[in-house]
């Protein structure tokens, strides 16, 4: 097994992902995704390219963001043309998350709220060797220990009708037990250009339906986000597009956009939480599967070729 960042293998942590994007900076990008899981099995890198767009897909699982500051500033000298933030809306109106702080976080979160970035400093200072050193080789361990609970679903998966076919190369595939599945099983494929392709298809979701309102937006996740992630590509003269999720577990949310609008300077804002989905067009509750993957992508190259990404 392979326990190093090349060009063509990437951990899913930020320090290894920034170092693939770098391995394969061979030309200026079109566009720079960067998000969490529903970017990284959302978004197919080579449907853009079909379409003579060269991107990078910048998702991680688990990412929010409060860990893009580190991305943008080891992005920046790359230039890319426009980086597309993806992000739910709801995380606007909710507090930072402290998670995984590099020093270009623990910047970021002292420049907005110095009372809680010193809260966080004692664990940030205990921890950032850690991670930032040695986080391939401890996300290696514990990525071996989990796999050990494969075997099961790895064989569960000779009694599913799942078709594993990927638009990209694959370099590991993985059978994951999941409930929010029709078969109980998740296909996980991962590949060489820095995506990750989902196959399976989601049982009815619980949350279908249902209303929430968002009712006063943070303050502070604004000043973040406003500060040490858009204002930097700004200055290098990279456009920023903010790009609100849809909701994939069929809740409806309810909150004013323009204040959304107003509230982020120099971005342009494009609001995708009210794109729907089916559920056989869903991976799980959260997540698109392979084939709804294409749809997704294509309608953003539509959005981008119209100048509205």
């Amino acid at each position: 097994m392979n326990k190093k960042t090349t060009e063509s293998y990437f951990f899913d942590n930020k320090i290894s992902k920034m170092r693939h994007f770098q391995l394969n900076n061979d030309k200026i990008k079109d566009m720079v995704f960067v998000g969490s899981s529903r970017t990284l099995h959302h978004i197919s890198t080579q449907i853009f390219k079909d379409n003579n767009l060269s991107i990078y897909n910048f998702g991680i699982p688990g990412n929010g963001l409060w860990d893009y500051p580190f991305i943008v500033d080891n992005m920046i000298n790359y230039k890319p043309k426009k980086v597309i933030i993806n992000i739910r809306v709801s995380d606007l109106f909710e507090d930072i998350r402290i998670a995984n702080l590099t020093t270009s976080e623990m910047k970021a979160l002292y420049g907005t709220d110095k009372i809680l970035a010193l809260k966080s400093l004692p664990p940030f200072l205990k921890n950032k060797h850690i991670f930032l050193r040695y986080s391939e080789s401890i996300y290696y361990r514990i990525k071996a220990f989990y796999e050990k609970f494969d075997n099961k679903a790895a064989d569960a998966i000779k009694t599913t009708k799942i078709d594993i076919k990927s638009d990209c190369k694959s370099i590991q595939t993985k059978f994951i037990e999941r409930n929010m599945t029709k078969d109980g099983i998740m296909v996980v494929d991962k590949c060489t250009n820095g995506d990750s392709v989902l196959f399976a298809y989601a049982i009815p979701r619980e949350n279908f339906g249902k209303n929430l309102e968002l009712k006063t937006l943070n303050y502070n996740t604004i000043k973040y986000l406003q500060n040490f992630i858009i204002d930097p590509l700004l200055r290098n003269n990279i456009e920023v597009t903010i790009l609100l999720e849809p909701i994939f577990d069929g809740t409806s949310l309810h909150y004013d956009i323009n204040s959304i609008k107003e509230a982020i300077k120099g971005a342009n804002v494009i609001d995708l939480t009210s794109f729907k989905f089916s559920d056989d067009e869903l991976a799980d509750w959260e997540h698109i599967n392979n084939l709804v993957r294409k749809k997704y992508s294509n309608y953003l190259i539509e959005l981008y070729k119209n100048d509205d990404l």
